[in-house]
Order: structure tokens, then C-alpha cells, then sequence
């Protein structure tokens, strides 16, 4: 029975709300609420000003706060006369394919397969393959070292 008093409480008052969201719906594209669109005119070329803005980016970069920046060399560091300028020296490498490597589960360590000039070779971490040492073999790349010179090389798919 108390179920039955509840229900005739409910129904009308879920009707009465259906009927007030259906009545809202069914006025929204009244005339009354009409609103007139505001008129623009065109810019001629007398009335057309052109601004220029000049940016000033005297500010650290916020991406790099934490690294150490280069700085930004400007036209006043030009070498003097009696500064004595050292010519950088490039280091040839040879024709060098790194085709993967070998781990030993047992002593975790890592052989590297290397292609030199058309040779293939066996490295391990700390050897010299010829003029060239291995320094560091990770799971995609290794690093060499040839007269003080360190590269990376990745594996290829050759």
C-alpha cells in the first residue's frame, strides 16, 4: 500500500516535468527572442592602418633551464691578431656496419658484430679492431673510438 502513494505522487510529477522541457523546446525558435545582425562595413585603403611590432627575446628558453646553453657567438668574437686559431681535425671512418651482437648469458657480457671495409669482425667491449676501439655496446648501437675520436653507429637491416 505505501508503494501505491508513492506512485500516484511520482507520475505527475515526472509528467509535469516532461511537460515543462517539451513546452521549452517547442518556444525555442520563437520570433520574440529575434536579435538583428549587426552591420559591418568594409575597410577601404585610407582607413587601413598597418602596425609593425618588434619582439624582444631577451629571455632565458623555458625548455632548456636545465641545460647548459652554448653561447651565441656575436660579431665581436672574431679571432684577434695574436690569438692562435688550432685547426679542428676530422678523423676518417672506414665503411663501419653495425650488424648487432652477442650476449653471454652466463657472464653478461656483450660481443658486437661489426662490418669494417667489407671484413666482418667479432668485438668485444674494451678491444681493438685494427685502429678502432670499442667502447660501449648497448642494444641498438655501439660506441667506437678512433684517434680520440667517438662515434655511434646503430644496427642496419643489410
Amino acid at each position: 500500500m505505501k508503494n501505491k502513494k508513492l506512485l500516484y505522487f511520482l507520475v505527475p510529477a515526472v509528467l509535469l516535468i516532461w511537460g515543462v522541457v517539451g513546452y521549452r523546446l517547442m518556444n525555442l525558435n520563437s520570433d520574440d527572442d529575434y536579435i538583428e545582425p549587426i552591420r559591418v562595413s568594409a575597410i577601404t585603403g585610407d582607413q587601413e592602418q598597418k602596425k609593425e611590432y618588434q619582439l624582444i627575446l631577451n629571455y632565458p628558453d623555458p625548455f632548456l633551464k636545465g641545460l647548459k646553453q652554448a653561447p651565441v657567438p656575436s660579431n665581436n668574437d672574431q679571432p684577434k691578431q695574436n690569438q692562435i686559431v688550432t685547426p679542428v681535425v676530422t678523423v676518417q671512418w672506414e665503411s663501419i656496419v653495425y650488424t648487432g651482437f652477442i650476449q653471454n648469458s652466463k657472464r653478461g657480457s656483450r660481443i658486437g658484430l661489426l662490418e669494417i671495409n667489407g671484413t666482418k669482425h667479432l668485438a668485444e667491449l674494451g678491444s681493438q679492431v685494427g685502429n678502432i676501439a670499442v667502447k660501449k655496446i648497448v642494444k641498438d648501437s655501439i660506441l667506437l673510438e678512433k684517434q680520440g675520436s667517438q662515434k655511434w653507429f646503430r644496427i642496419s637491416d643489410k
